[in-house]
């Protein structure tokens, strides 16, 4: 999805709606988290953000995440991937989280 679709989704789940009504054409939310314009505004990385996407059948994916406390956030909350420069850590924070 784009970021414009992204937001849309979004705006879908805090009014409550079914995606549906967007007409999504894609199977994935690819997003930028942490310190960026995008996470100022809204927070995409939350549980039950995810966890409405996941209802819906769309995949969670975040980049690009290198801040260690960020990457356990989005594990914890149940991001399908996280994208980072550091994939140890990713790996490390996967692990923890079992």
């Amino acid at each position: 999805a784009s970021m414009p679709e992204v937001f849309a989704f979004y705006f879908c789940y805090r009014l409550g709606l079914d995606v549906d009504i967007l007409k999504p054409t894609y199977v994935a939310l690819q997003i930028p988290f942490g310190d960026n314009i995008y996470n100022n505004i809204v927070n995409l990385g939350t549980k039950d953000f995810i966890n409405y996407a996941h209802k819906h059948n769309f995949a969670v994916q975040y980049w690009t995440i290198n801040e260690e406390w960020e990457i356990k956030e989005l594990v914890e909350n149940n991001a399908d991937c996280i994208m980072s420069d550091y994939p140890q850590m990713v790996n490390d924070a996967v692990l923890e989280a079992k």
